[in-house]
């Protein structure tokens, strides 16, 4: 069985020379086999001539990929060398060769359980002719030393619960004790005792086992290494027979008939007779073995880092570029974060250099003069009797309002504007 057991190890196909047309199709099935999964996947890919390429991938960290089937057929319109090669980049990059044949057009390299072989377009294997007969058995050899245990398969489901048996019949309901006569009321007779219970139904076989894990791959020569984990648990016994079913309870006594009544008034209903006591219930049968427990699910993903590892600083702020998290440092004091399609994370610092705002510039203000950056404002205009004085920019606006007499007498009103443009 082949098996890509680190994530330094693949498997390449490359052909002999360049093909005529048309580069052949390689697919393999494999098993991503890990401590708790064990799940199909399939990986396809065409070949380039005498260029290397990888038809299996390098599994992830503490998974294996278990090699199932490899088909690699030759579509080109002439035959073709292949080579399938194993490939470790641990240390200095090794090759070894699993497998090289020369296939005819329409041919079919393939691998399964049984090893390599080669199939022709009619899907017979080439180089197989008929079965000769047994030889005798041979001496039995020396027993090799016992490699290392592959990790254990992953458990099979638990098997169906087998349907419940039928419920016994109800015994038979006792005889009604005969009606008195318009005196008292007999005694009802006792309640026939129930039925005794059905046996439990068979329990559902054993699901099975699931398929074995790959082997590790053999490693150098060295100590003996510690004893294997225990070996998977026997299948379950079959279920012990149904205990014997609880006889019957005796079934009570009818009651007596009451005394017929006097021809004159009615008498009185008599009291109704004791109901006689339930038969015991037979003991209920022995319950099955409980089937075995599935294996525990996989552990889910880890969740995304928040933050903690990438941010160092204080003011760091966490962006993200094209594809990962990223830390952006804080900046310049009086600084302002400002988009950037160029950056990496598409953020930059940038100077505040102000903005447009301030004043609107459609409101009716006051004015002593016309501004060509206003549009609705008022021009404060001196009527008869009455100065205006503008003291500049950042200082005030006198009105003054002198009456209609003249003279050199005080103003008869002074108004002071703090602030108007």
């Amino acid at each position: 069985m082949l098996t890509l057991g680190t994530t330094t190890q693949t498997l390449e196909a490359l052909l002999g020379g360049t093909v005529a047309t048309t580069n052949p199709a390689a697919v393999v099935s494999y098993a991503e086999h890990t401590a708790t999964t064990y799940t199909g996947k399939v990986q396809h890919t065409d070949l380039n001539g005498t260029t290397p390429v990888t038809i299996l991938s390098a599994p992830p960290s503490s998974t294996e990929h278990v090699v199932r089937g490899v088909a690699i057929s030759n579509i080109d319109t002439a035959a073709v060398t292949l080579t399938v090669r194993f490939k470790d980049t641990s240390g200095s990059t090794v090759y070894r060769t699993v497998f090289k044949a020369t296939l005819s057009v329409g041919d079919t390299a393939g691998y399964d359980d049984d090893g390599w072989y080669v199939m022709d377009s009619t899907g017979a294997r080439k180089g197989i002719g008929a079965t000769g007969a047994q030889g005798p058995q041979g001496a039995t050899g020396a027993q090799g030393a016992t490699g290392a245990q592959g990790p254990q398969g992953a458990k099979g489901a638990d098997g169906a619960q087998g349907a419940t048996g039928a419920q016994g019949a109800t015994g038979a309901q006792g005889a009604t004790g005969a009606q008195g006569a318009t005196g008292a009321q007999g005694a009802t007779g006792a309640q026939g005792a129930a039925g005794p219970q059905g046996a439990d139904g068979a329990q559902g076989a054993t699901g099975a086992q699931g398929p074995q894990g790959a082997q590790g791959a053999t490693g150098p020569q060295g100590a003996i290494g510690a004893q294997g984990p225990q070996g998977a648990t026997g299948a379950q016994g079959p279920q012990g027979d149904p205990g014997a079913v609880g006889p019957q309870g005796v079934k009570g006594d009818t009651g007596s008939q009451g005394p017929q009544g006097a021809t004159g008034a009615q008498g009185a209903t008599g009291a109704q007779g004791a109901t006689g006591a339930q038969g015991a219930t037979g003991p209920q049968g022995a319950t099955g073995a409980q089937g075995a427990t599935g294996a525990q699910g996989a552990q889910g993903p880890q969740g995304v880092e928040g933050g903690t590892t990438t941010l160092t600083t204080k003011g760091d702020l966490l962006t993200r570029t094209s594809s990962a998290l990223a830390r952006l440092p804080v900046g310049t004091d009086g600084y302002i974060l400002s988009s950037d399609s160029v950056e990496t994370t598409g953020l930059k610092w940038i100077a505040n250099t102000g903005g447009s705002g301030g004043a609107p510039t459609d409101a009716r203000y006051v004015v002593t003069g016309y501004s060509s950056g206003l549009s609705d404002e008022r021009l404060l205009t001196a009527g008869t009797g009455i100065t205006i004085t503008d003291n500049g920019a950042n200082n005030t606006v006198v009105i003054e309002a002198t009456g209609g007499g003249g003279g050199t007498s005080a103003p008869d009103y002074m108004f002071f504007f703090n602030g108007i443009i």
